[in-house]
């Protein structure tokens, strides 16, 4: 009877990992590449991101819906998707940002993580904005902030969405010198991650460089905003 009853959970927890990646993908396959002047371009020129090209993990999502923390819905709005991947580059969910007219939606969290296919698979994963190039990576929180890092220094950038997710990013191990692009937080949350992250990253034989901008309370899409 014991054998029944685990196998009767795992038939059910498959059956939700089904349903959750059904859902997954029916939301990414809504949404379209990006283009020159849609809304995200849009949102990202108004933050000084001008881009001619766009990463792929990125896409242009025309209606998402957007509910509160209660499950109320809120209505639909326009919105940049970025899809999430872990360690061996599998997608385990999707990142929204809602939009407004070349802002954020005006909603109280216009930013959210979508719930994972399985119960912690984002632990680690990233959104892998540019392939890395001769061993070389850059790693900041956001995604504005990683795409701005990136027009600064032509470097391939992976946004890690949070501080937690910086301190928990894993690399393939090939990558042999990291770059973190700090937000500098008047928290000082970010730097704390970033910082141990590094430590990490330098018990498993990487080198790594860390860079902050230098005004508290700006990342480096602010100050990209700020030199254009």
């Amino acid at each position: 009877y014991l054998n029944d009853k685990n196998n009767s959970n795992e038939l059910e927890q498959q059956k939700n990992i089904n349903t959750r990646c059904k859902y997954l993908n029916k939301i990414w396959s809504q949404a379209k590449p990006i283009s020159l002047n849609d809304p995200v371009d849009r949102y990202l020129k108004a933050r000084g991101i001008n881009l001619s090209e766009f990463p792929t993990v990125l896409r242009y999502h025309r209606q998402l819906s957007y509910y509160n923390d209660d499950k109320k819905f809120e209505g639909k709005f326009p919105a940049l998707l970025a899809l999430v991947q872990d360690k061996e580059n599998h997608a385990v969910t999707l990142h929204r940002t809602y939009l407004g007219n070349g802002c954020k939606a005006n909603v109280l969290k216009p930013k959210k993580l979508m719930s994972p296919k399985l119960p912690g698979a984002s632990i680690g994963a990233a959104i892998k904005l540019y392939e890395p190039r001769d061993n070389r990576l850059a790693l900041a929180e956001g995604i504005e902030t990683s795409l701005a890092f990136s027009v600064a220094t032509k470097l391939p950038v992976w946004a890690t969405i949070s501080a937690v997710g910086m301190e928990n990013i894993l690399l393939p191990p090939y990558i042999r010198e990291v770059i973190i692009a700090i937000d500098n937080d008047k928290s000082e949350r970010g730097q704390q991650a970033a910082y141990q992250l590094k430590k990490r990253l330098l018990t498993e034989g990487r080198a790594v460089k860390c860079v902050t901008p230098p005004s508290v309370g700006n990342d480096f899409a602010d100050m990209l905003l700020g030199i254009c």
